[in-house]
């Protein structure tokens, strides 16, 4: 990364599902079996994020268009394409919502303590703290996700720390 931003990277670039590096870097779109960033330490994560947003990096930044590969017809690239090895997140998600669903505490904390809303709602009504619940929709293949009472608590306790934040209502259904 350190390199890549020193010969001119730009930081905020999205991909096509509108996924910047600062968002991957926090765990937003990356599948519990996708091979991206597998070895990466906790610490590893937390340096790229604090690495990214020295650089600039929009802290507030959220996903747009997040479907568009999954509305194109199927095309032959010469080999398997893999459609949903990452989680693709829905629109108006921020770094927050990744860092929540993968139960990364000092990213969180980071964020926080850098700007990043706590009870941001995305497009389908969901919150860092449905991330960190595991009630999303599940993606094909990947395995069952599970409740992360730690996160919650973290979240909760730092939601109490943001002007105006509030704690969702829990919901009745876990799956969304």
């Amino acid at each position: 990364i350190e390199a890549l931003l020193a010969h001119g990277a730009i930081v905020d670039l999205p991909n096509a599902t509108g996924l910047t590096p600062f968002m991957a870097a926090a765990g937003l779109g990356v599948s519990p079996r996708s091979n991206k960033a597998r070895y990466a330490t906790a610490d590893d994560r937390l340096r790229a994020v604090q690495l990214l947003h020295a650089a600039g990096a929009d802290i507030h930044r959220s996903i747009r268009d997040n479907r568009r590969l999954e509305k194109e017809p199927p095309r032959d690239l010469g080999g398997p394409v893999r459609y949903h090895s990452v989680h693709i997140p829905t629109d108006g998600q921020t770094a927050i919502f990744g860092a929540a669903r993968h139960g990364h505490h000092e990213i969180i904390k980071f964020l926080v303590a850098n700007g990043a809303r706590i009870d941001i709602v995305d497009a389908k009504g969901a919150t860092a703290f449905d991330m960190a619940m595991a009630r999303y929709e599940p993606v094909p293949l990947d395995p069952p996700q599970s409740p992360r009472p730690e996160t919650v608590a973290l979240l909760t306790e730092l939601c109490a720390q943001q002007n105006g934040c509030k704690v969702p209502a829990e919901r009745v259904s876990a799956a969304r």
